[in-house]
């Protein structure tokens, strides 16, 4: 999305500052790589991408992998695999679905957090880890359907 140069960006950062909740609680670190990027997922609760369309979300299985629950929008693209094992919130691509989404989260327990974060890194798992990708690719390929099912 946009950086905070944009106009879009402009208003994230005042509606942050301008909240005492939020002030202390968001950073705007712009795009992060490497050990940072690394060092933020692990270091995260859950991953946020309220985007408006997202083919598939790399970032969204990265944070999967990491054991993150991802808090996301219908609009990207793997949010029936995300939805279905339970490895996130995913609710409509709209102001009212991204609240939805953070008061959901935030209103889970400790308990309920840690289940969804096993439960994101089997998703990840199931579905994105890449010798398991491999093998689904190679059967659609081959005309094998049998493996896709798992």
């Amino acid at each position: 999305g946009p950086g905070l140069e944009s106009p879009f960006g402009k208003d994230c950062e005042k509606t942050v500052l301008g909240s005492e909740f939020l002030r202390n609680r968001v950073i705007f670190t712009g795009m992060l790589s490497g050990d940072k990027k690394w060092g933020a997922f692990y270091g995260c609760s859950a991953f946020v991408l309220p985007s408006h369309q997202e083919n598939f979300g790399i970032a969204v299985a990265e944070a999967l992998a990491c054991a993150k629950p991802v808090l996301i929008c219908d609009k990207v693209n793997i949010w029936r695999e995300i939805e279905a094992g339970g490895g996130g919130i995913v609710k409509p691509d709209n102001l009212e679905g991204v609240r939805e989404i953070l008061d959901i989260w935030l209103k889970l327990n400790a308990s309920q957090k840690e289940e969804m974060s096993r439960a994101a890194v089997d998703v990840y798992r199931n579905h994105f880890e890449i010798n398991r990708t491999i093998t689904k690719l190679v059967d659609v390929l081959s005309g094998n359907f049998e493996n896709d099912k798992a």
